[in-house]
């Protein structure tokens, strides 16, 4: 007679190898799309090119009572421009004048009651996809001005315009020492890490590059005084892309890339050698995912003409002035290329490992049902 078997322990056998079956597979098939749908071009030439990291939209809202003075007039007048994306110098902004004696929209009665006791008509700046003021002033044709442009943004657009992959902007904490020492490192390890670096063959290709000797890398440095009149806004912004900058008294660095998006603030002794480093090697790697919100870093608000800017960085097909109908090559690795042939030849192998493992433990299986 044969030996009885413990059904349940076979079972568990079967279980635990199939397990071990799905893991295998699982993870053979995520590097297959890792593979497949990895873009080689660089995360900041990607940022810079891409209707999809476009960035996103700023709240503005004009709060007033009746009808507007001249200068606040003029404010609504530039925000209106401003908003519209088929002007000359668009903003990342959507505008709204709202009167307060009229019917007050739902959503807007939490904003509205953080600022009723403000003079009006005011001016109120709120983060994307939020209705928390991050900035307020009096609406005049000045303030309008200010929040949608300042001196710094404007070098930072003729720096990526240029073709910087990155203009680190360091926010100065108004001690000398400690801002001298931060803009060293920054400088210091941006450069070396410019002068090492090489691109693969593959992003030369996927840059529309002739070859590597044109594929260079370089990034700069722009400080801001922390009390800069002109600057209060951007400050702002800066500080706000994290929720407890504004209680940091030290210096801090920013790389802003693409369409004017910055990365993780580095603060005080995190403005490291490592972490300057690290943040260059995400710039100018492989985007691995093209969802922008998927992805580190945080939009600011600029007044630019981005399509005009890349028209003279990027190759033709990225600019509006020549658009041409998107290719699969676009977003994909090109049918036929090594890699691709490459990822597929696996993904057979895969596959086919997957439906042997799977007839064995059937054929075991069975076998140790009928024992």
């Amino acid at each position: 007679m044969r030996p009885h078997r413990n059904i349940s322990s076979g079972n568990a056998r079967r279980s635990v190898r199939a397990a071990a079956v799905s893991v295998c597979v699982f993870l053979g098939m995520f590097w297959i799309a890792r593979e497949l749908f990895a873009c080689a071009i660089p995360v900041f030439r990607y940022a810079l090119e891409r209707d999809s990291w476009h960035p996103a939209p700023y709240s503005v809202f004009l709060f007033h009572r009746g009808k507007l003075g001249a200068s606040a007039h003029k404010a609504l007048l530039s925000l209106e421009e401003a908003a519209r994306q088929d002007g000359d110098t668009p903003a990342n902004i959507l505008f709204r004048a709202v009167d307060v004696d009229a019917s007050m929209p739902g959503p807007l009665e939490p904003l509205w009651r953080r600022l009723e006791n403000e003079p009006l008509p005011r001016l109120v700046l709120c983060a994307p996809g939020s209705l928390y003021p991050l900035w307020t002033a009096e609406a005049t044709e000045t303030s309008a001005a200010a929040l949608l442009d300042s001196p710094a943004r404007r070098e930072i657009q003729r720096r990526l315009a240029r073709g910087d992959a990155a203009v680190w902007v360091l926010l100065e904490s108004g001690d000398p020492d400690k801002d001298a020492a931060a803009g060293d490192v920054v400088r210091r390890e941006a450069e070396e890490f410019a002068k090492s670096f090489r691109f693969s063959p593959e992003a030369v290709e996927a840059m529309g590059l002739v070859s590597a000797a044109d594929a260079v890398i370089s990034f700069s440095q722009l400080r801001i005084r922390r009390n800069d009149p002109d600057e209060l806004v951007f400050k702002t912004l800066l500080l706000s892309t994290e929720p407890d900058l504004h209680e940091l008294p030290e210096p801090m660095a920013f790389a802003v890339f693409g369409r004017g998006r910055t990365l993780w603030a580095l603060v005080g002794s995190g403005i490291s050698p490592m972490n300057v480093s690290e943040a260059c090697i995400y710039l100018t790697g492989d985007c691995s995912c093209e969802v922008k919100a998927n992805n580190p870093g945080a939009d600011l608000l600029f007044r630019a003409d981005w399509y005009r800017i890349l028209a003279g960085v990027v190759p033709e097909p990225f600019s509006r002035l020549e658009q041409a109908a998107p290719e699969a090559s676009e977003t994909f690795i090109r049918d036929g290329s090594p890699k691709t042939v490459a990822a597929l030849a696996v993904t057979g192998a895969i596959l086919l490992l997957a439906v042997f493992a799977g007839s064995i433990l059937l054929r075991r299986g069975k076998a140790e049902n009928r024992d």
